[in-house]
């Protein structure tokens, strides 16, 4: 069973080296930003979304690394569903912060600035967030397709083609 999910994986090589190497930049940008504008400009809001975005970076990378490492068949199946939900469920929040931020900046008359209460600026971290929750969703549904594929033919049902 765990050949045939090493052997899917390895055929694929380099797109995982891209999907790690984008989930730890991202990681990387979303804690940066994160300490910035809620140590320096005190942008609670913005801080907090970057924040989440680097969560929801660090899960894909975590997903990733198992899929490329062929370990991917240790996890449950259950757990790659809650990921999905929960990519699923983060993804929305986001696009509602999105719309939710944009039309407050616009109501306020704001400018795209960094300070205290910098609307549009945490707009694009909800639009962060939100790439970053549906690509959990979408990888973690991706992952349990390779896991039930390469399990036995009466587990292939379970997943809605």
């Amino acid at each position: 069973m765990a050949t045939r999910i090493v052997t899917v994986v390895h055929e694929v090589q380099p797109r995982y080296q891209l999907r790690i190497a984008f989930a730890v930049i991202g990681a990387f940008v979303g804690f940066s930003v994160a300490a910035c504008l809620g140590g320096y400009y005190r942008n609670t809001s913005t801080a907090a979304f970057a924040a989440l975005s680097g969560i929801l970076a660090v899960a894909c990378l975590i997903l990733h690394m198992k899929a490329r490492r062929g370990t991917l068949c240790t996890m449950e199946p259950s757990l790659l569903s809650i990921l999905t939900a929960v990519g699923a469920v983060f993804g929305a929040i986001g696009v509602a912060g999105i719309v939710t931020f944009i039309a407050v900046g616009i109501h306020l008359g704001q400018h795209l600035h960094a300070d205290h209460n910098g609307y549009f600026l945490t707009s694009i971290w909800c639009f962060m967030t939100a790439k970053w929750g549906i690509a959990l969703m979408l990888y973690s549904r991706q992952y349990l397709r390779m896991f039930f594929s390469a399990s036995s033919p009466e587990t292939e049902s379970l997943i809605q083609q």
